[in-house]
């Protein structure tokens, strides 16, 4: 642990830059979302809430690119990254804990702006009576919590991804992009897996009621799904796996190209 928080500052300070390129670029949509608001000629055109909600769905994408960006930095530096003595789990999970603050902080402001947008532009609560500040409340907070799980997903399956193409490149060079063709196999495998009666056997328990999100009817049309804990733990063991095999391939396969 007392060679880890040192790789996470490092971490960290590194993450600084991009996220504030992020801040930047978040501050110029809202401001440019409040002078198209201004010039609408539609009573309560819903262009803040509309732009708040953007904002805060782009942030699915936040974790992955930053992993990306900073694992595509060690590229040129990477007998030193390797050399380090933290095993291959502390390296990336520095990343991945380092991104994951910086997203945090950003999906803040984007909700902070968005709840400006519904309470205090339109009033969403008048638009239907079936919303409730409760309602409107605990949709939101089920919509941040499937943000971070899918940006945390995602930003497995990108790091997996990059490590198995930094372990290809010593072995199959530039033939490694042949690979690519695989990605439609394996989308096909995972379908059949998610068809199968043995999946739904195992995921279909802990259904979580969502007949929150009927309230919203018309304005983000209808839903009838149901989310089930199972699914959830499925993708959960399927990350966990995906960042073991992450781990364990930097560790005694990743060579400097």
């Amino acid at each position: 642990m007392s060679a880890w928080m040192p790789m996470l500052k490092k971490e960290c300070r590194g993450g600084r830059i991009p996220f504030l390129i992020v801040l930047l670029v978040l501050t110029a949509a809202v401001i440019l979302s409040f002078y198209f608001d201004s010039q609408s000629s539609v009573p309560d055109s819903a262009v803040l809430i509309a732009a708040g909600f953007m904002l805060v769905m782009v942030h699915i994408f936040y974790l992955p690119g930053y992993m990306l960006a900073s694992l595509s930095s060690e590229n040129k530096k990477m007998h030193l990254w390797l050399q380090s003595p933290l095993s291959g789990s502390a390296l990336l999970g520095a990343k991945i804990l380092s991104g994951f603050g910086y997203s945090l902080i950003s999906l803040a402001i984007a909700c902070l702006f968005t709840l400006y947008a519904a309470f205090f532009d339109i009033n969403i609560l008048q638009l239907n009576d079936n919303l409730s500040m409760s309602i409107v409340i605990s949709t939101g907070i089920l919509i941040v919590i499937y943000i971070l799980l899918l940006e945390l997903y995602i930003a497995v399956w990108s790091t997996f991804l990059w490590v198995l193409d930094r372990f290809l490149i010593t072995r199959l060079g530039g033939l490694r992009w042949f690979l690519i063709l695989l990605i439609p196999v394996i989308s096909w495998l995972f379908s059949v897996i998610k068809d199968s009666w043995l999946y739904k056997i195992c995921t279909q328990w802990g259904a979580i009621n969502t007949d929150i999100f009927t309230s919203f009817t018309p304005y983000l049309g209808q839903y009838n799904g149901t989310v089930y804990i199972g699914v959830i733990v499925y993708h959960i063991i399927i990350a966990s796996l995906l960042f073991g095999l992450s781990s364990w391939l930097l560790d005694n396969k990743v060579e400097v190209s």
